[in-house]
């Protein structure tokens, strides 16, 4: 799906890409933890590669995806923002598991 908004006269182009997790072993657990039961029910993840982002329906799986993708040295280094929400994460998923 493609979303072009004008800001300030300048289009600004969104791709979102969305992937369907399928249920099998490796993805139980995430389907387990949102206790979907229902075959019509499923886990969503969007990528939007303009704005480097990425989500999901599942919060646990979204977690892990941010924490494997990680951040820049230079975050760390200058423990910006960005440091202490990746902090964040790794405390969220600490108390998950």
């Amino acid at each position: 799906m493609k979303l072009v908004i004008n800001i300030s006269s300048n289009p600004v182009h969104f791709n979102f890409i969305s992937y369907e997790v399928v249920r099998n072993e490796k993805s139980d657990h995430y389907y387990n933890h949102m206790r979907i039961a229902s075959d019509n029910e499923r886990i969503l993840v969007i990528i939007e590669s303009q704005l480097n982002a990425i989500t999901s329906n599942c919060e646990e799986l979204k977690v892990d995806m941010l924490i494997e993708r990680g951040i820049d040295t230079s975050h760390v280094n200058q423990e910006t923002p960005e440091f202490f929400a990746y902090l964040m994460l790794f405390d969220f998923h600490n108390e998950n598991h």
